[in-house]
């Protein structure tokens, strides 16, 4: 599964989660930084990715208004985030 990580989770993420993924990107190695939603999800889906890590909400309701792929936004809880991952990935 080919995912891309959305601006706001740190990139940081990428070396801890790599081997459970055939392929992770990060938005801003992509050159996708500050792109509205819309365009990282057609992005996205031009170059193969089948989900978006993400913060945002909006995305599943970008997928419900457009076809798939990326078939899965994959929304992370801030806190499980902040749980997890603050001791490595902070800023």
């Amino acid at each position: 599964m080919k995912i891309v990580i959305d601006q706001n989770i740190s990139f940081r993420i990428i070396s801890h989660i790599n081997h459970l993924f055939t392929e992770v990107a990060h938005i801003r190695t992509l050159g996708w930084t500050d792109a509205p939603d819309i365009v990282i999800f057609r992005n996205a889906k031009q170059q193969g990715f089948d989900a978006i890590l993400t913060l945002d909400e909006d995305f599943d309701n970008i997928i419900l208004e457009n076809s798939p792929p990326p078939k899965n936004s994959m929304v992370a809880s801030p806190k499980l985030l902040n749980q997890s991952f603050s001791k490595n990935y902070s800023q």
